[in-house]
């Protein structure tokens, strides 16, 4: 299977898992069932790849400690939190870099797109504020 659709269905697979389960078991079972794909799909990536990449670590350990609170203390409001908390993450750790002249986004797309420097610095200035 080509790289890239490999790694989009591991990202997405968990997400839609969620939306599947939703509809049958509502946001406590489609939360348990996302919690698991996520940990799969985590799993898969590092025995096809043998590395694990930060960002669906990152998303991962989101994943447990919302998905955790929303199941232990049965109150939906810590999943729905988790997609706030990440974007904020990802937009407040582009802008630092930045800060600190260091272009992360170019580290995860360097292979994907050839950029000038200012050109790396305007995409990471319109993803950071896309997140935030």
């Amino acid at each position: 299977m080509n790289p890239q659709l490999r790694r989009m269905a591991l990202d997405l697979g968990p997400l839609l898992i969620f939306f599947g389960s939703f509809k049958y078991f509502g946001i406590f079972g489609a939360t348990a069932a996302f919690m698991v794909a996520v940990l799969v799909a985590l799993a898969i990536g590092f025995w096809l790849e043998r590395r694990i990449s930060p960002m669906p670590l990152f998303t991962a350990i989101l994943v447990m400690i919302f998905g955790g609170l929303t199941i232990y203390l049965q109150n939906d409001t810590f999943i729905k939190m988790k997609p706030t908390v990440l974007y904020a993450f990802f937009g407040a750790l582009l802008l630092a870099g930045l800060a600190f002249n260091r272009l992360f986004i170019k580290y995860i797309f360097a292979q994907a797109f050839e950029l000038t420097e200012t050109g790396w610095k305007k995409l990471t200035v319109r993803w950071a504020l896309f997140f935030l």
